[in-house]
């Protein structure tokens, strides 16, 4: 199962910096190839130098061990081992004490291409079979692709374990033509070898197997003043860069752009009870067209449901919602906050004016990250957020609570409000500075 590791915070604010307002990020699986082959390569080594001098002194002076190591100035081990690379590869001739034909073709005069036979792995976009650029080899994506009969193990809180089945790609592989990827192997310009993970002597391609597999992919869904967009992330990199998954971009483009959210609320099939809820796109129904273009697709009375569970709200009312085309969350109100159980993670979620909902399972149809707009227009609640900032200023500024009384003071409702916030201390403070004689 992918584990991403996107900053979500340092995310929100590179997109509000360039005027977008993230709503969502949706996860989907992306078809590739593993393919295991055997290669014939005729690439430089960095031991042909070796060989080639050592070649020449068997031709021409000695196949003495101790003399070529001592010529050269190299270990004798290492000759040794050479020597039985040469064996290996019929460089020397039946006695093995000579340069055979082959042996002389190759290393010494260079009319034959040297030739090793290697095991090698490939990486193949599933759906243009075209082979990936180097960096999906990198140690960072390692361990992130998923395998076709890959399971993941849980071990829940009773203790038992449970398995997941993280194979699910989001879009169709096509079909393994062996021909094809030979021809786009080959096809590829020269001097961008290196940068595809292929070597720059390749001849030919053996023995070849391979196993569908999938690439995690992030898709951030934003609004902005001209409409909202789509575009990829990488869930592996702290801020999201994706220059390298433009790979993709072809395949994608069009299906990305119909993403929108749905919520579905899980209730006990028997008491019909409500159970959980779950943000997911529409990507199985992705090729449908929709008259109204709109990021999410919710009723206000399934959102109801949702926050009134997740927030542990009584007596959420629907004027508390927002469940606009481009926008969910919740308006708060002094009597939404008297009903909290969480008031003060409300109130914070109102300060930064937003909130979040994440699932670690990678699904299908999975999103990864909602968010949740938090706005007020109640005038208890903006004085709760000016009275929150000024005890904040007096934290950072390690000033005393008694420097702000005056200020506290010019709040109508500022009892009422220490009391809501339970800042019992900073009204006790104010209390003593007020009714009680200090002494001089």
């Amino acid at each position: 199962m992918a584990i991403f590791t996107l900053d979500i915070e340092r995310l929100v604010k590179r997109y509000q910096e360039e005027g977008k307002d993230l709503k969502a990020i949706a996860s989907i699986q992306y078809p590739i190839y593993t393919l295991h082959c055997e290669i014939l390569d005729s690439s430089p080594e960095p031991l042909d130098t070796l060989d080639k001098s050592i070649a020449k002194l068997i031709d021409e002076i000695t196949f003495d061990q101790t003399e070529i190591a001592s010529i050269l100035g190299v270990p004798m081990s290492g000759v040794k081992n050479r020597l039985e690379y040469f064996n290996t590869y019929e460089y020397l001739d039946q006695q093995g004490k000579s340069l055979s034909q082959l042996g002389k073709n190759e290393l010494f005069y260079s009319t034959e291409k040297k030739l090793k036979r290697k095991s090698f792995d490939f990486l193949i976009d599933g759906v243009t079979l075209d082979p990936l650029p180097n960096d999906f080899y990198s140690k960072l994506y390692k361990h992130v692709i998923i395998e076709e009969f890959e399971y993941s193990f849980h071990t829940r809180e009773d203790g038992s374990t449970i398995s997941t089945y993280d194979f699910a790609p989001s879009v169709v592989h096509t079909a393994m033509d062996v021909d094809i990827i030979q021809k786009k192997l080959k096809g590829i310009n020269p001097v961008e070898l290196k940068s595809y993970h292929i070597p720059v002597g390749l001849e030919s391609i053996e023995n070849l197997s391979f196993e569908k597999c999938t690439f995690p992919i992030l898709v951030a869904i934003y609004d902005h003043p001209t409409g909202h967009g789509k575009e990829l992330l990488d869930g592996f990199k702290l801020d999201g860069a994706s220059d390298h998954l433009q790979v993709f971009e072809e395949t994608l483009r069009e299906r990305i752009k119909k993403l929108e959210l749905r919520l579905l609320i899980k209730s006990e099939k028997q008491t019909n009870e409500f159970k959980d809820f779950d943000f997911h796109t529409n990507w199985n129904e992705i090729d449908i067209e929709t008259e109204e273009k709109k990021l999410f697709w919710i009723s206000k009375e399934d959102l109801l449901t949702a926050f009134q569970e997740h927030y542990k709200l009584k007596n959420l009312s629907l004027d508390n919602i927002i469940s606009g085309s481009n926008d969910i969350g919740l308006n708060v109100t002094k009597e939404l906050l008297k009903n909290a159980e969480q008031r003060r993670l409300i109130i914070n979620n109102v300060k930064r004016g937003r909130d979040y909902e994440m699932t670690m399972k990678f699904k299908r149809t999975g999103v990864w990250v909602t968010f949740f707009s938090f706005k007020t227009q109640d005038a208890f609640v903006q004085d709760c957020l000016e009275i929150l900032e000024i005890l904040d200023n007096v934290k950072r500024s390690k000033l005393e609570v008694s420097d702000i009384h005056d200020k506290l003071k010019e709040y109508e409702s500022y009892r009422d409000i220490l009391i809501f916030l339970e800042e019992f201390e900073v009204l006790e403070s104010i209390d003593i500075d007020s009714h009680m004689i200090q002494k001089k």
